[in-house]
């Protein structure tokens, strides 16, 4: 063994999770036994091998155990110091003394299970500690019920928002977590699926998580999980993948990870139809992981209208034996089934008139005809509207429920989470619909011009190729992707334009012109064939461009620029404004122009060709650095950037893609605006021939884009992009006012469809139960300083740890242990002093800014001490002598009995072991959040006499409710510790001691477990998780019904209703029978008299 380990020294095992132990015996040369010394109760013995085994010390702080074989009893005390082979001891009834190694005993790293061992063997400290733990234990446990579990939603940095809070409760209360986060663009997949990850990481020790994500977000996706949801702290737990190199990132080892999400899952599900077989091979790589995985999270607020090979995919992904790849057919007839349902709900709802309600019922039931549970809602509500009309409220709550029974029977799968923006606008308050939009024409005297000429090349080029055009069929020439370029580059810059029409006389277009048009745009430009008259067309165009101006669009940029910034002089920070440009040669035309007029403090740059760091580096100084106020942006940073910090949106060309707009618009148009964004766009000159101008009216009028978001129309607006295409080639700008007046009409209809598929599958946080544990959070979440008041009441008042402040008011601080002097083992403490060196706050609002990190359940700080809390035996014992005046002050008149308080919460181990029965794959702590979303984890308190009966006397029940105060410091208590231990012996002899305490405590939980008030808590929760259980596998056996009566319409995701029944049952019965886990006991002693004795300590 070596290295001074001998019977009697303290070691460690390897792989063990018991920590120290101690060598009792050597069986030979190569094995061992190891006792853990659990309690004084139970001990336990391990042989391992010699060569497993580490030599370690016990820690100051650290309770031990000494038996006195003299006196046939265990002592207690704490380990102070070490000297040779000795350990410093501070015994509870003596001076501290020095003891050999072989005699001492420790807890191994096993919870303490049962306090009443430390009053049994009166290893009690100080009541001090029981009272600021108990406020320390009860802050925690206040949060973990308002949380109901879920501790990494209430510890991460954000604003707490209703509809990201229920879809994380629904996530994280089911134990197989394996969904689709649809909400549309803009409400916060990423917060979603952030608190779901760090849960993850709180529940489980070692398990990984893997993130895919595109390469242009990785950066922004690694900042945002580092300081809103603290990755950093499980650095070696986290792996992260670029969408481009998945296929490459696991070609030699099989992946191995508890948990997988995808961002924009919908790109990589497209990929399962690419022709190209490296994309392919990048979905087939996903599906190998998603099958590996327990957990499994995609994103995308991909519709499924118009995308449904794309959406099967992704449910593929989700759920691959109900969701075949070669089930099309099956999937599209229950859309069609979906929208017919979603249709009825868009005009069902509560603010129908009565007639209308009435009206609609038989046609309710008729749809389906099997839905018993659907047919008695139904009857109920006819009953109401025909003999209560008035009754308002129960009228609104049959039809929400009939709304609810439909959506969680009929949805396309019951693990698809989708929002949708329009139900949520009171979350948009700053949006584009409350913001200005203004229009710069540009007053170039070239541009009238140059617009006529475009225009007579149009209609050369079509007219050249009419022939082809006589086919209805036919969407695009290569003449016409020349023109688009043309128009394109026409309305952004006349440098691009003239680029784009010398390569079009020299058949010879540059690298950069390539990139800036795209490989199609620059392929057309230099291959589409001539006409007779274009050769001069173009050299006219040429000359007109050459010719001098005033007034070009980069003047009128910086002119308006100017107004802007002079608006406020006074202000601190000035206006931050972003501009973009689909063009990359643009975007950094842009730039040079600015920065040489404005310096290059003022403004940045974030374009194609910028490294990861510098393009990190720039954002960062944009949004952070009071003078740098302009940021020019080409359309790299058009997708997935959060910019809603800027004031100031500057479209200096428009692209002729409406989802790309729509994309650049929602870098500012996102939850957390604080105040409104003007948007500025550059719509060329005001003349009949404007293209720019025509394209503007069609994405203002018909698409109305700058007044509410398009985000769920993108697959209509793709589908449509060609036509509006053809049209401005085929009639010039006269083409797109007569698609304008037709596209009005085509988008309400388009959104009406989608309204009819989301009414099925969108979640809704105003439903009762959701807006409840919503207001419930809230209002906790209020009692901010009463959360700091018993946090700090442990950390600073009792563990001795100093509050350093790092801002002026107080509310940024850290914690730092003081030397030598803080109350807890370097076990505890290490981790302890990484965790309390960064900024804490205890205000949301702070920490969401960025300033620090959010102090909450979960946090790693708290997690680190509630572990040491569980562990550690200081404040869960104690024993006092309080004088009560009046009290008979006669020797032998005193009144003696205890105190026990219980955790009491909702029993899961049946509901585990089905689970493990049926080797269903499952979350224990989402199994326990399920749990305390009914059966809120209480803590109870009960007095006892010392023959085990509860005391009832009210006026005794007063005395011994009295808070804690300590005679030195002008209240009525002394703590019975130390020398003082002989007052225990002196009112129940040490021979009964250890009997009446353990008798008493089982009394306790006995009575606490029958009392009235207990029961009755039992049965009410008992029968409201019955309802909603029950109401839940009532939903579940409908699906399977609507399975049964359509065979070829798979709706999926179906448990074995007989196993929801079985673990419905064993949730029931863990409420009816909760677990009872004895957290602290005291010993009480009532009298007349003030205890006297000579010796008292500084807290004692």
């Amino acid at each position: 063994m070596g290295n001074g380990v001998r019977v009697g020294s303290f070691v460690k095992v390897k792989h063990s999770q018991l920590g120290i132990g101690k060598i009792v015996r050597v069986l030979d040369h190569h094995e061992v036994i190891v006792e853990f010394f659990h309690s004084i109760a139970q001990q336990e013995q391990q042989v391992v091998f010699g060569s497993d085994i580490s030599r370690t010390y016990i820690e100051m702080q650290t309770k031990c155990y000494i038996f006195l074989e003299g006196e046939n009893r265990w002592v207690t005390g704490r380990v102070k110091g070490y000297v040779d082979g000795e350990y410093e001891v501070d015994f509870p009834d003596k001076n501290s003394c020095y003891v050999a190694e072989r005699h001492l005993h420790v807890r191994c790293y096993a919870p303490l299970e049962d306090p009443t061992e430390v009053l049994v063997e009166k290893g009690q400290e100080t009541a001090f500690f029981h009272i600021h733990r108990s406020r320390f234990y009860n802050t925690l446990l206040d949060q973990r019920a308002a949380a109901r579990g879920m501790t990494g939603l209430v510890s991460s940095n954000i604003e707490l928002l209703p509809h990201q809070v229920e879809v994380v409760r629904r996530v994280l209360e089911d134990p197989i977590q394996r969904y689709l986060l649809a909400d549309e663009v803009g409400l916060g997949k990423t917060i979603e699926a952030g608190i779901i990850l760090r849960q993850y990481l709180l529940d489980t020790q070692h398990d990984k998580v893997l993130l895919v994500v595109p390469g242009f977000l990785l950066d922004q996706w690694q900042h945002e999980m580092d300081t809103k949801f603290g990755f950093a702290d499980y650095e070696d737990r986290v792996a992260w993948v670029e969408q481009e190199r998945l296929h490459l990132a696991f070609e030699n080892s099989p992946p191995s990870f508890g948990m997988v999400m995808v961002d924009e899952a919908h790109l990589l599900a497209a990929k399962l139809n690419s022709n190209v077989e490296q994309e392919r091979s990048e979905f087939e790589t996903l599906r190998e992981i998603s099958q590996a995985t327990a957990g499994l999270l995609l994103l995308s607020a991909t519709p499924v209208l118009n995308n449904e090979k794309e959406f099967l995919a992704m449910l593929h992904l989700l759920d691959p034996e109900t969701y075949s790849l070669n089930d099309m057919d099956s999937f599209k007839l229950r859309l069609e089934k979906r929208q017919e349902v979603g249709r009825f709900l868009l005009s069902f709802r509560e603010d129908k008139p009565p007639v209308v309600l009435q009206r609609a019922l038989p046609r309710l039931q008729a749809m389906f005809p099997e839905d018993s549970i659907l047919k008695e809602l139904a009857d109920k509500l006819e009953s109401c509207l025909l003999e209560e009309p008035t009754d308002t409220d129960r009228i609104r709550e049959l039809i929400q429920q009939i709304r609810v029974h439909l959506s969680n029977t009929y949805r396309l799968h019951r693990r698809l989470l989708r929002n949708r923006r329009e139900v949520l606008d009171d979350l948009f308050p700053y949006g584009r619909a409350n913001s200005k939009t203004d229009i710069e024409f540009d007053m170039d005297v070239r541009i009238e011009n140059v617009a006529d000429l475009l225009e007579d090349w149009r209609e050369s080029a079509w007219a050249s190729e009419r022939h082809n055009w006589e086919d209805p069929d036919v969407k695009t020439t290569d003449l016409m992707q020349v023109y688009l370029a043309m128009v394109e580059t026409y309305g952004s810059s006349w440098r691009l334009l003239k680029e784009v029409l010398q390569a079009r006389l020299t058949g010879k277009a540059s690298a950069q012109l390539q990139t800036d048009l795209g490989t199609a745009g620059g392929e057309a430009l230099v291959s589409a064939p001539s006409f007779p008259e274009e050769e001069l067309l173009l050299k006219n165009m040429i000359d007109a461009l050459d010719q001098p101006s005033e007034d070009e669009r980069l003047e009128v940029l910086l002119f308006r620029l100017n107004q802007l910034l002079k608006q406020t002089p006074t202000s601190k920070e000035g206006k931050k404004i972003v501009i973009f440009s689909q063009f990359p040669s643009v975007c950094r035309e842009i730039l040079e122009y600015l920065q040489k007029l404005m310096g290059a403090h003022a403004v940045t740059g974030c374009h194609g060709g910028v490294s990861r760091d510098l393009l990190e580096k720039n954002i960062a100084a944009f949004q952070e650095d009071a003078e740098c106020l302009i940021m020019v942006c080409d359309r790299s940073i058009e997708a997935g950037r959060n910019l809603q910090f800027a004031d100031v949106l500057i479209h200096f060309d428009v692209p002729f893609s409406p989802n790309r707009l729509e994309q650049r618009i929602g870098r500012l148009d996102r939850i957390g605006r604080t105040k409104p964004f003007r948007s500025y766009v550059f719509v060329g000159p005001d003349h009949a021939h404007s293209f720019s101008y025509g394209w503007y009216e069609v994405l203002q009028k018909g698409l109305k884009i700058f007044q509410t978001s398009v985000a769920s129309l993108q697959f209509f607006v793709d589908e449509k992009l060609p036509a509006l295409h053809k049209a401005a080639y085929l009639s010039g700008v006269a083409g797109l006012h007569r698609v304008l007046d037709t596209l009005a009409g085509e988008i309400v209809e388009e959104q009406l469809k989608l309204s009819e598929q989301y009414a099925l599958d969108g979640i809704d946080a105003r439903e009762q139960q959701a807006s409840d544990f919503f207001k419930s959070l809230f209002e906790h979440e209020a009692t901010e300083e009463t959360i700091e008041d018993g946090i700090n009441s442990w950390v600073v008042d009792t563990l001795d740890f100093s509050r350093i402040s790092q801002g002026a008011k107080g509310d940024m601080f850290r914690y730092q242990a003081k030397r030598n002097k803080t109350l807890v083992p370097a076990r505890y403490l290490s981790p302890l002093h990484l965790t309390s060196s960064e900024t804490m706050t205890f205000r949301r609002k702070l920490a969401a800014s960025g300033s620090g990190s959010l102090l909450r359940i979960g946090h790693p700080f708290l997690e680190q001490l509630a572990a040491y809390l569980d562990w550690d035996d200081r404040g869960r014992a104690f024993a006092i002598w309080r004088q009560v005046p009046g009290w008979d002050t006669r020797e032998g008149s005193e009144w003696a009995g205890f105190c026990f308080e219980f955790l009491v919460e909702g029993e899961i181990a049946e509901a585990e072991h089905v689970y493990q029965k049926r080797a269903i794959p499952y979350s224990s702590k989402a199994l326990q959040r399920k749990m305390d979303r009914f059966f809120p984890p209480r803590l109870e308190k009960i007095f006892l006499d010392l023959d085990g009966r509860p005391v009832e006397d009210p006026q005794l029940l007063e005395h011994l409710q009295k808070p804690f105060q300590e005679r030195e410091y002008g209240g009525k208590d002394t703590n019975i510790i130390k020398d003082r231990l002989e007052v225990v012996e002196q009112i129940i002899s040490s021979e009964y001691w250890p009997a009446t305490c353990y008798h008493t405590r089982d009394q306790a939980e006995r009575h606490l477990r029958m009392s009235d008030t207990m029961q009755s808590f039992c049965q009410e929760t008992a029968r409201r998780a019955t309802a909603d259980l029950e109401m839940f596998r009532r939903n579940l056996a409908a699906r399977s019904r609507v399975m049964e009566l359509n065979p070829d319409i798979s709706y999926g995701d179906l448990p074995d209703l007989e196993q929801e029944q079985e673990i419905q049952e064993t949730l029931i019965r863990g409420i009816l029978n909760p677990r009872f886990r004895l957290d602290s006991v005291g010993f009480f002693v009532l009298s007349g008299r003030i205890l006297k004795k000579d010796r008292v300590t500084a807290r004692g």
